[in-house]
Parts: structure tokens; C-alpha cells; sequence
């Protein structure tokens, strides 16, 4: 049996978006004070996100259509996790639970 990994990864951003069609998904880069404005203030709770060779951290942004009025959100590892272990731990499953939580 094949295992996941569930991380903010451009397979994981693919996946999503095969998933999710409406939605502009993709894994975007951030300074420390770029993650810390746009993604979660607190740092040291996303550091699985951070990558040492490049001094930046990772988050998938979701974006919503035009008619949504909404800006876009960005999901960081933890918050994947917290969706895969609220799902029936299937692929499947675990994108339904992303998509329930990116859904306005």
C-alpha cells in the first residue's frame, strides 16, 4: 500500500487542483514577514513549511472566482494534516475534507 505524504508540495497543489477546478491553486514563497502577513503570524508553528536551502516558507494559495468576492487563502501543512485526519484517510476523502475547508 502506497502511503501519502501531506505537506504543501507542487504535487500536493496539482492533486488539489485535478480536485478542485473553480479554484486557481498553486504553492507560493514567502519571506518570513511575507508568511507572517499573508499566512499565520506565528512561525515556529508552520517550521515543517520553511526550507533552509532557500530561507522561505511554503503555503498553497487558493484562489477563489471573481464572482466569490473573496481574497485568496493560504494553507499551510498543518491545516492539510488537520483535513487528512478529519477525512476517511483515502485520497479521495482527504481532498473532500480540503475542499470542505477551502469552500466559503
Amino acid at each position: 500500500m502506497a502511503s501519502m505524504k501531506v505537506k504543501v508540495t507542487q504535487t500536493m497543489a496539482k492533486a488539489m487542483q485535478k480536485a478542485m477546478p473553480e479554484y486557481s491553486i498553486s504553492v507560493v514563497k514567502f519571506s518570513p514577514d511575507g508568511y507572517r502577513m499573508n499566512v499565520d503570524y506565528d512561525l515556529f508553528n508552520n517550521e515543517t513549511d520553511y526550507s533552509y536551502k532557500t530561507g522561505k516558507f511554503s503555503a498553497i494559495r487558493i484562489g477563489y472566482p471573481a464572482n466569490y468576492y473573496a481574497m485568496p487563502q493560504y494553507i499551510t501543512t498543518k491545516q492539510l494534516v488537520k483535513c487528512f485526519n478529519h477525512s476517511d484517510k483515502t485520497l479521495n476523502g482527504f481532498l473532500a475534507s480540503v475542499k470542505d475547508f477551502v469552500e466559503i
